[in-house]
């Protein structure tokens, strides 16, 4: 995959200064009815308003780089914790027939775009390869259901780390972070308490949070490792 976006690179010096860039990104149709959509977008509000700080969602990271098949290779939510330089990349799932592996994949593949940008940072504006932090955490987070849809084999998380940790090192000059591979359940009793884009946008676009709101907030603040 490293290999690949380098050879892109080489073709296409057009790297759009969009990658990386830290926005909410809010339109959502009121009638909607996807439940990862809505739950990504409720964390969007949510994070836009101020009730769930430094979160944010659809973050480009390899256009211009990726490949044809894969223009944007958006992240579906990212976290910066600027107290302790701690940067997470979500894969979200809730609903999906997706094997785990291939949720995996995009999430390592959005850890090897970091690692890409932060080595030709001086070439560009991209906002959170320039933070500089400490350690980039690459998550899967689902319902606990998602990880038992096939066999997975947990030892392999430690291996994927160390291999991207190596990469880090060899291509970054710099402070390289520390890098993780997770995988990460919501608490068994979360349900989406919306049903559509427009319950979405009532419940999770105020001014104080509402008890619909903070269900989600909180959801995401008890999310627990599934192989520890």
């Amino acid at each position: 995959m490293y290999a690949r976006m380098q050879k892109n690179a080489d073709m296409n010096r057009k790297w759009s200064d969009k990658n990386w860039r830290m926005e909410c990104q809010l339109d959502i149709a009121p009638h909607n009815e996807s439940k990862e959509k809505c739950l990504e977008k409720s964390v969007a509000f949510l994070g836009e308003r101020g009730h769930m700080r430094g979160w944010c969602n659809q973050v480009p990271t390899a256009s211009g780089v990726a490949g044809s098949g894969d223009r944007q290779a958006n992240v579906d939510l990212a976290h910066w914790d600027e107290e302790n330089k701690h940067l997470r990349l979500v894969e979200l799932k809730w609903e999906s027939s997706d094997p785990v592996g291939r949720a995996m994949f995009q999430a390592i593949k959005s850890g090897l775009a970091y690692i890409f940008f932060c080595k030709h940072r001086g070439s560009g504006k991209w906002k959170l390869v320039h933070l500089r932090p400490r350690h980039v955490a690459l998550e899967v987070v689902a319902p606990r259901e998602f990880f038992a849809l096939e066999a997975s084999r947990p030892d392999a998380l430690p291996e994927i780390s160390q291999a991207l940790v190596q990469i880090a090192s060899g291509e970054i000059a710099d402070a390289a972070p520390e890098m993780s591979v997770g995988m990460h359940a919501f608490p068994e009793d979360f349900r989406l308490p919306f049903a559509n884009g427009a319950e979405v946008k009532v419940q999770c676009n105020t001014t104080a949070a509402t008890p619909e709101g903070q269900r989600v907030r909180d959801a995401f603040a008890n999310l627990s490792p599934v192989w520890k």
